[in-house]
């Protein structure tokens, strides 16, 4: 089944499954068009639960795509969901809800060894990361937390940037 991806970013996103590296299957959702902003973000997904687990998602981040139709919502699809456990939810869909300043470091932490796969201490790894994605360099004098939390500031304000334009894509096809 095709499923679109809500959240645009450049380039793509990239959605794993699996804790084992073995095992992990990477879904690329990519732009049907890179010149378009808004063009599609698509990719394959044959795998029943990983279907169900991200049309599952919200508020609304994936949805199935059909050839020729807009993407349809409802209101409820934009709340966010009630968290249902101890397992941190690093979807895209659930950082567009995330304040980076108050966040446990437990969630920190999780954050740097599930979403930017590097060890939550590794200041150069987590340096280098920030540096590949933003251009700029963090201050050396930043302990390892801090600097986490700037990459994952970067990831909410995309989150958030990518929720109110497919609010608003959403909005205009009404």
């Amino acid at each position: 089944m095709k499923i679109e991806c809500l959240l645009k970013r450049i380039g793509g996103s990239d959605i794993t499954f699996g804790q084992n590296v073995l095992r992990q299957v990477v879904y690329k959702f990519r732009p049907v068009d890179e010149k378009d902003n808004a063009s599609p973000h698509l990719c394959e997904v044959d795998n029943k639960d990983h279907i169900d687990r991200l049309l599952a998602i919200r508020p609304k981040a994936y949805v199935e795509y059909v050839e020729g139709e807009g993407a349809q919502f409802e209101d409820e699809d934009f709340e966010a969901a009630e968290p249902t456990g101890d397992e941190e939810d690093f979807s895209d869909s659930m950082l567009s809800t995330v304040n980076p300043d108050t966040v446990s470091n437990r969630y920190v932490e999780g954050f740097a060894r599930q979403v930017l796969n590097v060890n939550p201490k590794d200041k150069k790894a987590i340096a280098a990361i920030y540096k590949q994605n933003t251009g700029k360099d963090l201050r050396t004098t930043m302990s390892a937390t801090a600097m986490v939390r700037e990459c994952l500031r970067c990831l909410v304000n995309d989150a958030k940037e990518a929720l109110d334009i497919a609010k608003a894509n959403a909005k205009a096809g009404e």
